[in-house]
């Protein structure tokens, strides 16, 4: 069973003009040193950074935020967390790292771009609107709005492991994690995959083109979807779910065991394009409830949203606490749901980042409590 994470963990971080901190601004231009500005910065302080390149950087036992100073963002090269509480807001870089030390660390990651490996080893991340070449994750934390592009180079868009590990995908689109493999590879060209003990919730994405295109590979027949392995438990529900194959074998789009949560699905099967192959269903002991099956077209515009008459309209889940942002019936797909901001990777205005709501579903003109941690803003 998926353990509850937050009653409610929604929208962003500190973003984009209104900061909840209580220390020190600093900015950096281009020719200075980030480096030198955290080592000097206080817990607390803010450094924004003007548009530039800038070197590696490495953030150890410090409370901070680090944010682009004007549109355009700065782009760092790997970037270090150790036992840290650090929001990045409007950042770029190559790999990011974090991992716990004597202390915790807390990361939050806020729009920007990150080329190569997000690699979350530590206690609690948290990724919003931003995107996301791919993301290695041990620990506890959301991803909500992101785009994990994996830029056809094959891989692993998101992958999840460890008896300890909870990590929510929410209203994300993972896509293009597809390469022309001949030789026999191992769980590659896969969008999401959980193992280890590890749980995940994955709600309201659209997934597509990962797939092993080559029509003479050699590789297994594996899903490229979603894979839940090795004692992982899932809870998968409004996603939309295409184009996702191996080129010359006959293979599932989504393979879970008994006692996953999977209903109110699209999978849009893909005949394959060698050997007579197809992409189909799901596999693995996992019961679908109310899924969609079959080859209609979801009918999206061009910016992934639902044309009126698309299939995927109140086709999600049911369930009152999935509802869409109208108060209607969940939406199957990346904009289904209420839990994100829709102009979330462009929005230049404040965001809340988490509420503690009471009760979690409440019927029209009913009432919710919220109470507010004390911060204060400046």
């Amino acid at each position: 069973m998926i353990m509850k994470y937050t009653i409610l963990t929604f929208f962003l971080s500190l973003i984009l003009g209104t900061t909840l901190a209580h220390g020190a601004v600093i900015l950096v231009s281009p020719g200075q040193s980030v480096q030198t500005a955290v080592n000097g910065a206080s817990n607390g302080d803010v450094i924004r950074v003007m548009p530039g390149n800038f070197a590696d950087l490495n953030i150890v036992d410090k409370n901070l935020t680090i944010r682009k100073h004007s549109s355009t963002p700065p782009v760092f090269g790997n970037i270090e967390v150790n036992g840290s509480m650090v929001k990045f807001i409007g950042i770029e870089a190559t790999n990011l790292t974090a991992r716990d030390t004597s202390n915790p660390t807390l990361l939050e990651v806020v729009q920007g771009y990150y080329s190569g490996l997000i690699d979350f080893n530590a206690t609690e991340g948290n990724f919003r609107y931003a995107g996301i070449r791919r993301l290695s994750f041990i620990g506890k934390g959301s991803a909500v709005g992101c785009d994990f592009n994996g830029n056809s180079e094959g891989g692993i868009g998101i992958s999840v492991e460890g008896g300890n590990t909870y990590l929510s995908v929410r209203n994300s689109h993972i896509h293009d994690y597809q390469f022309p493999y001949k030789i026999s590879f191992y769980e590659q060209c896969i969008g999401i995959r959980a193992r280890n003990g590890a749980e995940i919730q994955i709600l309201n994405n659209l997934i597509e083109r990962c797939s092993d295109t080559h029509e003479d590979g050699a590789n297994d027949p594996e899903p490229k979807a979603i894979l839940i392995k090795d004692s992982a438990s899932a809870y998968i529900l409004g996603n939309l779910i295409r184009n996702c194959y191996s080129a010359s074998r006959n293979s599932r789009m989504v393979r879970a065991p008994i006692g996953t949560v999977f209903r109110n699905n699209m999978i849009v099967p893909k005949e394959g394009v060698g050997g007579g192959a197809t992409a189909q269903g799901f596999e693995g002991g996992v019961i679908g409830h109310d899924i969609i099956l079959d080859v209609t077209d979801p009918l999206l515009n061009n910016d992934l949203t639902l044309a009126s008459d698309s299939p995927c309209i109140d086709a999600g889940p049911p369930d009152p606490q999935y509802n869409d942002r109208d108060g209607s019936r969940n939406d199957i797909g990346m904009f289904g749901g209420h839990n994100f901001i829709p102009d979330g990777r462009t929005t230049n205005k404040p965001i809340v980042l988490g509420l503690d709501v009471a009760p979690i579903a409440v019927p029209t003109g009913g009432t919710v409590t919220i109470e507010s941690t004390g911060a204060t803003v400046k």
